[in-house]
């Protein structure tokens, strides 16, 4: 995954067995493994909120900054991932996050929360939690203007279907990946793997989300 502000582009539903062909082709980033994700869902709120089993395992924020069509500018700061039990500094974190929406989350409690302990206060001041788990894996098309990395995940629940998601990335910290030429390398991507030829309904997390927490099907 990719730190910072970098774009991304992400579709939920199915693939063909081309793209899967030329997905495999490419050289691997991250192998394949299973993550659990508790989503935080409040109507209004535009924050990627997150509990995680698994690969960066902890509560996590990913920012929406920017959108053009169906790309979009994601900030995710390694700042923003805490540990269980959380300590107060994150506890203030996820307070601000949800003034934004109306809601006033409790003191920081005597004993520091876990995971199950937030989810309970959460949804005792009107969240909802959403739990989606997913097989997924990550492999990178390098080009001489840059690298996308490329995601394929398998979603298990709470609907089963496929999710395609290509992010900007480099190992450099300096480099700006939310410029029109990081933009430009995405959609370059796209057409190599002729993704928006597959069966895949563009939306990020947050949209898919939102439909599931009413319990629709994407």
């Amino acid at each position: 995954m990719a730190y910072g502000e970098h774009w991304e582009w992400r579709g939920f539903g199915g693939i063909s067995p081309r793209f899967a062909k030329a997905y495999l082709l490419l050289p691997g980033f991250y192998d394949t493994h299973t993550v659990v994700d508790r989503y935080v869902w409040i109507p209004g709120l535009d924050v990627n909120a997150k509990f995680r089993k698994g690969e960066e395992s902890g509560f996590k924020f990913k920012r929406l900054k920017q959108q053009q069509g169906n790309f979009e500018v994601w900030l995710e700061d390694e700042d923003e991932l805490y540990e269980f039990p959380l300590e107060p500094e994150a506890w203030g974190a996820l307070g601000q996050m949800l003034q934004d929406v109306d809601i006033e989350l409790p003191s920081y409690p005597a004993t520091p929360p876990d995971r199950e302990d937030t989810a309970r206060i959460l949804e005792d001041v009107g969240c909802k939690i959403i739990s989606v788990t997913k097989e997924r894996e990550t492999r990178k098309l390098e080009n001489t203007d840059g690298t996308v990395l490329v995601e394929w995940a398998s979603i298990k629940s709470p609907q089963p279907c496929t999710s395609i998601g290509l992010e900007t990335y480099s190992d450099e910290s300096d480099v700006d990946l939310s410029n029109e030429q990081s933009l430009h390398l995405i959609k370059e991507a796209l057409d190599y793997l002729d993704i928006q030829n597959q069966p895949l309904l563009p939306m990020n997390y947050l949209d898919a989300v939102k439909q599931w927490a009413r319990e629709n099907k994407i």
